[in-house]
C-alpha cells in the first residue's frame, strides 16, 4: 500500500484499494458460482440422461 512522505496512508488510496480488492472478490465469486452452476448444469444433464437410458 503507498505511503505518503510522513508514513501515513492517504485514506483516498487505501479507500481506492479497499474498492479494488472488493472487486476483485467479487469477480472470484462470481466466477465459482459460475463454475458451480456450469458444473452442476452438466451433472444435471448427464443424471437426467442415465435415468432416460434405464
Amino acid at each position: 500500500m503507498p505511503k505518503t512522505s510522513n508514513g501515513i496512508y492517504p485514506i483516498a488510496a487505501s479507500r481506492r484499494s479497499q474498492q479494488e480488492a472488493l472487486c476483485r472478490y467479487a469477480t472470484r465469486v462470481f466466477d465459482i458460482t459460475f463454475m458451480i452452476v456450469s458444473c452442476m448444469h452438466y451433472f444435471m444433464a448427464l443424471l437426467s440422461s442415465v435415468v432416460a437410458g434405464r
